[in-house]
């Protein structure tokens, strides 16, 4: 009899322990994905099923700026203040020292993976395995073969970087990533997890493979039966502009468990910012209040489209986007301000309620309103100055990671789209300056390259140069060199490094790619 009893007790342990386990997640977040695109005349069958069972969050916002977008939803941050405003020209690094979603979930017990892009930074402090991601499948940039890249990569049978170190994959980047997060979460199925693809492109290629992706997780997840416990997110990372729906993207939240199911509709203005909060709450994460998150949890305003009870969100909540893509971002430079109904930009007011096309300014007949709204703006600034004054910086001589390597996507100021192949090899690519935090005094060995090893470019150049802090270091090299070497001395600090091929006739560009290993 007490055999039987313990045996009962066991088994009801067991099963308090599973409904215990704090719920999954996998959050899908595309490249380009708009909030029309979903209505694809049937060309993604799995998202628009998705859609159909999903809360559909019907007012959500982005940055126009891939980087700026998804460096919101890992912090629940406005991005200018961690570092981010930018596609590439070193302003797309986010901030070593920002905690990130990822860092929170495995905090909490969640094992972590990242499948797809990232193009928030590269080297000591920026790869996303040490920004809480404990299983990673990336490259580095917004698109396969960028500078920061792998320059042979095209998108089929590329290079990637598997938890750091390359490795050789066959078939199309999507599908690569996408059935790679399905080997991740049938690997760690036992305990939480915590999965972001970021796919990239969304033309019809990149359509149907994470279409099918989605639909084969979903299967996957639910034939293991995980899928009532699993938050499935898909939304866009980036808009397409500041003006009229421009910067709505699709989000759709899907948790059965959670009862955010039936295809309702939440149609208060939502942004990026509010993903990790919201997420936490639902996984019972408590957010520590320090971390100053721009971003509010949603879950008690999803619960008020269910129970009419509840207090339903307030309407004088303001969120702002803006599109930058500059050294230094300007003040009134391609903002949106956002509150309820109302929408204010380059100084217009328009009530979206009554004119969804944007087409009758209101600011005269509403000047109470746009000055209410031109406050929220000055305030906003404010709030993100600190973080674009701070910027980010490279590292260099990291003990854990004494090699870095510098790529022309990070210029400071450069004068060309320094994140494309094409450019840089047609010598278009002019040249610019790296931020860099040097942590060691010391000399180093700078290997000055025309392309990452492994490309065949020659320097087509009869002298380098490597100008950083007060020092000028120079040496001699032939056109059909594919690198030059020099050691120079540095104190530690912050810097700026530039690096110059000069040819026969005096004509400079900068060095594309660099390579620093500390000596002694």
């Amino acid at each position: 009899m007490r055999l039987r009893i313990t045996l009962a007790a066991l088994l009801l342990a067991l099963a308090a322990t599973a409904q215990q386990r704090k719920p999954n997640v996998v959050m899908v977040v595309i490249d380009g994905l708009s909030w029309q695109d979903m209505s694809a005349g049937g060309a993604t069958p799995n998202i628009d099923r998705l859609y159909s069972q999903a809360l559909h969050l019907a007012d959500h916002h982005t940055d126009p700026i891939d980087a700026a977008g998804i460096a919101s939803v890992l912090t629940g941050k406005y991005a200018s203040r961690v570092g981010v405003w930018h596609d590439f020209a070193g302003r797309s690094m986010l901030n070593p020292d920002e905690a990130t979603i990822a860092q929170l979930f495995s905090e909490e017990g969640y094992a972590t993976a990242l499948s797809g892009k990232w193009d928030l930074g590269c080297g000591a402090g920026y790869a996303p395995g040490q920004r809480g991601f404990g299983q990673t499948l990336t490259f580095n940039g917004r698109l396969p073969g960028q500078t920061p890249d792998d320059w042979a990569n095209d998108g089929m049978d590329d290079n990637y970087l598997l938890n750091g170190i390359p490795a050789q994959f066959t078939g199309y980047c999507n599908d690569v990533w996408m059935e790679w997060a399905g080997s991740f979460i049938k690997e760690y199925r036992d305990q939480p997890f915590f999965c972001m693809i970021a796919p990239c492109g969304w033309d019809g290629m990149a359509q149907r493979s994470v279409d099918g992706g989605l639909g084969s997780l979903r299967s996957m997840i639910n034939g293991m039966g995980l899928e009532d416990n699993t938050i499935i997110v898909l939304t866009g990372s980036n808009g397409r502009g500041t003006f009229g729906q421009r910067h709505r993207v699709p989000c759709l939240i899907y948790y059965r468990d959670g009862q955010l199911d039936g295809g309702m509709a939440f149609q208060e203005p939502s942004a990026h910012i509010d993903l990790l909060p919201t997420l936490a709450e639902l996984c019972g994460i408590t957010v520590d209040p320090a971390d100053s998150h721009d971003g509010i949890s949603l879950v008690k305003e999803f619960r008020a489209i269910y129970n009419p009870a509840i207090l339903r969100f307030p309407s004088h909540r303001t969120i702002v986007v803006h599109d930058q893509r500059v050294d230094i971002p300007e003040r009134y430079k391609d903002y949106c301000v956002i509150d309820g109904q109302w929408r204010m930009t380059g100084g217009a007011l328009y009530d979206m309620d009554a004119d969804p096309g944007m087409e009758h300014d209101l600011s005269r007949s509403q000047p109470q309103r746009l000055r209410s709204m031109q406050a929220a703006y000055g305030q906003w600034w404010d709030h993100i100055s600190p973080g674009i004054a701070r910027g980010s910086e490279i590292a260099v001589g990291d003990p854990a990671e004494p090699l870095t390597r510098l790529t022309c996507n990070d210029w400071r100021e450069a004068s060309a789209d320094t994140w494309d192949v094409g450019t840089v090899r047609s010598r278009r690519q002019g040249n610019g300056w790296w931020a860099v935090n040097v942590l060691r005094t010391g000399s180093y060995k700078v290997t000055l390259r025309a392309c990452p090893y492994g490309q065949p470019d020659t320097l087509d150049a009869c002298k380098v140069s490597v100008v950083a802090a007060d020092g000028k270091w120079e040496a001699e090299c032939d056109p059909g060199d594919r690198e030059a070497m020099m050691t120079i001395e540095i104190k530690a600090g912050s810097h700026r490094l530039q690096a110059t091929l000069a040819d026969a006739t005096g004509k400079t560009r900068g060095v594309p790619v660099v390579y620093l290993e500390f000596i002694e």
